[in-house]
């Protein structure tokens, strides 16, 4: 099994040379294990980080004696591709969570809070995500966000997150919306 840092460590860092004073995969994977412990914020997040620093430098590696602040954070977070880390972050956890024959997963579409674009034209449009939901074990397995236009919609991710589950005789619960012929055939 590779660890979470491996699968982070693909994802491109698109920061330029002065700005990488810590390596994208280990921060990233100290940021998750931060929002794991409860932070919530990215002052959270930076308070996390500081009291586990001997930590950091035990189990990650962390090369530097000092985290970076809130502001640097958000900046970091703000400049990830979500679409690459969330696949990295769905095969990590593929890799730990064996789902069985039988096993229930709902699948649903959100439109995200504060993701509004567009506001005062005739083409507002939310940011999205559909998510595959274990009922046994309580936990998202698989994630994909979309923008609710003409060439994406719900159903359509839908059917992509159901082709990624490889039809392991899951038990799907899905919204009538997907109650459509070419949905239920068997795959």
């Amino acid at each position: 099994m590779q660890t979470l840092e491996t699968y982070f460590s693909e994802i491109e860092d698109k920061r330029r040379s002065e700005g990488k004073r810590y390596a994208q995969a280990k921060l990233l994977t100290a940021i998750v294990i931060a929002i794991m412990g409860g932070a919530k914020s990215f002052r959270d997040i930076d308070r996390f980080l500081s009291n586990n620093i001997d930590d950091l430098k035990q189990y990650l590696a962390w090369e530097r004696d000092a985290t970076p602040s809130h502001e640097k954070i958000r900046t970091f977070i703000g400049s990830l591709d979500f679409e690459q880390v969330n696949h990295a972050f769905c095969l990590w956890v593929n890799e730990r969570i064996r789902l069985q024959e039988g096993d229930w997963v709902a699948l649903d579409g959100k439109a995200m809070r504060s993701t509004l674009q567009d506001v005062h034209t005739p083409f507002q449009n939310f940011a999205s995500m559909v998510s595959a939901f274990t009922h046994e074990r309580n936990l998202v397995i698989d994630q994909q966000s979309y923008a609710q236009n003409k060439e994406q919609h719900e159903h359509g991710i839908v059917m992509q997150i159901i082709e990624r589950l490889e039809n392991k005789g899951l038990i799907l619960t899905l919204d009538a919306l997907h109650c459509q012929k070419k949905s239920g055939k068997n795959r």
